[in-house]
């Protein structure tokens, strides 16, 4: 059974259900998902994987990146280190298809919160599609992006913006797209400010479970891209 979803712009089909995402129909995926509990060894037997290095990797504890070619093709894995758990994205050369394969220690709600963020933004840009780090707004039908470092404010800023009755287009971050009339933010998934805010939207707090969250703030979310 295929499961249908739409976030940044893409059209995605998973082999499982993704709570995180919102439902949608549509006739051909752009993307495929699918999801095992194991070993990459169990997984994809008989590759050999190369760790790519560079000094900006070397520095981040929780992720390492590998390549290699299994059945005749390329293959770009990306781990991610969870407590005495794992989670691994492996991608095909196209960034049509991937497989997220993890241990059992890790839940599936950790690893959807790692595909619906950093996941999907790595998926993207082996894509071609520039991604911002970046917390977006959409006032008066255009976008307006606030990016940064981390715990710069971004969220804080797009929160503040959505409390005063605007509708929250993405947070953190931003999938652009070029179009006839110029450049434009694509909307990302609903659940995102319910997750990160540290202090909630409106009468949402940090101690609502998430999806009470995303079901009382999706009206505040913008359904379609806006011109940045």
């Amino acid at each position: 059974m295929a499961f249908r979803y739409r976030a940044y712009g893409l059209r995605i089909e998973s082999g499982r259900p993704i709570e995180l995402l919102a439902e949608d129909d549509f006739d051909a995926p752009d993307f495929r998902i699918d999801w095992r509990i194991g070993t990459v060894e169990e997984a994809f037997p008989g590759a050999d994987w190369v760790r790519l290095r560079s000094a900006d990797l070397d520095q981040r504890r929780v992720l390492a990146v590998f390549v290699a070619i299994h059945g005749g093709e390329r293959l770009l894995m990306v781990r991610y280190s969870r407590g005495p758990g794992e989670v691994h994205l492996l991608v095909n050369e196209a960034a049509d298809r991937a497989t997220i394969v993890h241990s059992d220690s890790v839940s599936l709600a950790d690893c959807e919160s790692y595909f619906v963020g950093p996941m999907l933004g790595a998926i993207l840009r082996l894509r071609g599609v520039l991604v911002l780090h970046a917390s977006v707004v959409e006032v008066g039908g255009s976008a307006i992006a606030f990016a940064g470092r981390k715990y710069s404010g971004k969220s804080t800023h797009a929160a503040a913006f959505v409390r005063r009755g605007h509708r929250a287009l993405a947070d953190d971050m931003a999938a652009l797209s070029l179009g006839p009339h110029g450049v434009s933010v694509e909307a990302g998934y609903v659940g995102s400010f319910g997750r990160d805010m540290p202090y909630g939207i409106g009468n949402l707090t940090v101690d609502d479970r998430l999806s009470d969250q995303v079901g009382r703030i999706e009206a505040q979310f913008a359904p379609a891209a806006a011109p940045l």
